[in-house]
């Protein structure tokens, strides 16, 4: 049995409780729109919460496992937003899109969302397409993505939360401290 992370929240930040979740994304099956954004969501969250508390990884660990987490958290990050802000391609009529999850009304930051995430030329989005997600000549061994994180995290939590508050009444959590 694998456990998935419930969201709760706490005075001092981000409190998780487990709760039993049989089976993985990595299945076979097809999951839905849900199942998928509660994943990213989920994973989003709690790789936010084990940077931030530095739960896991000690400041001194080796530096590979700290990037390893930062660029997962950076890869949730990336989904969350395509899934929230791009529209559904007609050549790519699977992806998820922010339709598929039947909101009676768009989150309430979702426009401040798509500002800060700027575009493919320009801003986060362009940054983590050539420096992360894609094998390109502007790639390093390293890059302090902190004012990314700091940036667009604060905004896709309150999207998060809204959205979770429309769907039902699930409760709502902060981002742990900036990285």
């Amino acid at each position: 049995m694998f456990y998935r992370p419930r969201r709760a929240p706490t005075r001092g930040g981000l409190f998780l409780r487990m709760r039993p979740m049989i089976g993985t994304m990595g299945t076979e099956t097809t999951a839905g729109p849900w199942a998928v954004f509660d994943y990213e969501s989920d994973m989003f969250f709690v790789l936010n919460s084990v940077l931030a508390e530095r739960m896991v990884v000690p400041q001194m660990a080796r530096p590979q496992v700290r990037s390893a987490l930062i660029e997962s958290e950076l890869l949730h990050i990336r989904v969350l937003c395509g899934l929230l802000l791009d529209p559904r391609h007609p050549s790519q009529p699977d992806d998820i899109v922010l339709d598929d999850l039947k909101l009676p009304c768009k989150p309430k930051r979702l426009e401040e969302l798509r500002i800060a995430y700027g575009n493919k030329k320009t801003g986060p989005r362009a940054e983590l397409n050539k420096h992360l997600a894609h094998a390109t000549n502007l790639r390093s061994s390293s890059r302090d993505w902190k004012d990314l994180i700091n940036l667009l995290s604060p905004i896709l939590c309150d999207v998060i939360n809204d959205i979770n508050e429309q769907r039902h009444s699930r409760p709502s959590v902060r981002p742990a401290s900036p990285i």
